[in-house]
């Protein structure tokens, strides 16, 4: 199934998953109604799997080099668009759909989705306004950010305007673009963007859920041997925990190695002694309580509280 969900990740297909853990340790799984999101209610788990986020950055300078690296990351798949051949390279930006051509061939190039963050970091106003008249021209994208200064943005904003495109749309564009942090740098910069993606990412209406699902994870799941890993997904926490409800690691019962954290510490190292045991003792499923109260006084942890934990053993 893990192989099932995989494709529909990578194709762009919404959809949600639910599995019902039933008395005895059994389970059942079925692909759901995308229009159904994230939730955990009576031994029911809903899980929302929304399609794969593309960050586009138009430039490939030193701000787009830095920010590659940060939306990669972060969790994004990467695309760079330049017309230099010495920037747009697949050597520079490692693990990147690199395209090198002009930008006044972007139609011919990209096709636009409403999943897209587009960041438009170019290095002259012309090529930003190819590259802003091509973001308007299409799919509205989630996220559209325009580099430059007032009097520079506001010039090619007039241009656009006087072109025919929509002034609703264009009034969505972050320019300047990303959170005022008093970025002076190249990668000052692109940590500014890249905290303005994380904001908009987390918003109610992106419809990601409250339980997503890390793409290298969903890899190792669809390859996974049946008992190898166990995945630990918190479902419910009371007081200051160290990670919400959504958090989810996977763990390797074999050499102990694990993907993703809810929360560190003695939390993580009780989810493999009890994944090690609920994979010995045969069953597919194991909901238990952690309090980590006594934990963090003792330690002079920051956090504590209690967190419900959702083991299920990968078959």
């Amino acid at each position: 199934m893990y192989n099932e969900l995989l494709g529909l990740y990578r194709g762009g297909t919404p959809f949600s998953l639910t599995t019902r853990y039933e008395p005895g340790g059994t389970l059942s799984k079925e692909l759901t109604d995308a229009s159904v999101y994230s939730e955990w209610d009576n031994n029911t788990l809903v899980e929302f799997y929304a399609p794969e986020e593309r960050l586009v950055i138009f430039g490939a300078g030193h701000i787009g080099f830095a920010l590659a690296k940060l939306g990669k990351f972060l969790g994004f798949s990467t695309l760079v668009y330049d017309d230099r051949p010495a920037f747009a390279n697949e050597k520079r930006f490692p693990g990147s759909v690199v395209i090198c051509d002009g930008f006044d061939r972007l139609a011919e190039n990209i096709a636009l989705t409403k999943r897209d963050y587009i960041v438009i970091v170019t290095r002259g106003h012309k090529h930003d306004a190819d590259c802003l008249r091509f973001a308007l021209s299409g799919e509205e994208p989630y996220y559209l950010g325009m580099i430059g200064s007032r009097r520079r943005v506001a010039i090619v904003k007039s241009d656009i305007l006087e072109a025919g495109f929509n002034a609703e749309r264009l009034d969505k564009l972050q320019s300047p673009i990303g959170l005022n942090i008093g970025a002076v740098t190249p990668e000052e910069i692109s940590l500014a963007i890249a905290g303005q993606l994380i904001e908009y990412r987390r918003r109610s209406d992106n419809g990601v859920g409250d339980f997503p699902l890390d793409p290298e994870q969903l890899q190792i799941l669809a390859e996974a041997k049946p008992g190898e890993y166990v995945q630990a997904i918190v479902v419910a926490t009371d007081g200051s925990v160290p990670r919400d409800e959504g958090a989810r690691m996977l763990v390797n019962v074999t050499d102990g190695r694990s993907y993703g954290t809810i929360g560190g510490g003695c939390a993580e190292g009780e989810v493999l002694q009890k994944a090690r045991a609920l994979v010995q003792s045969g069953k597919s499923w194991l909901c238990y309580t952690l309090d980590l109260t006594d934990d963090a006084e003792d330690d002079g942890m920051v956090c504590g509280g209690v967190m419900e934990i959702l083991l299920e053993v990968i078959k």
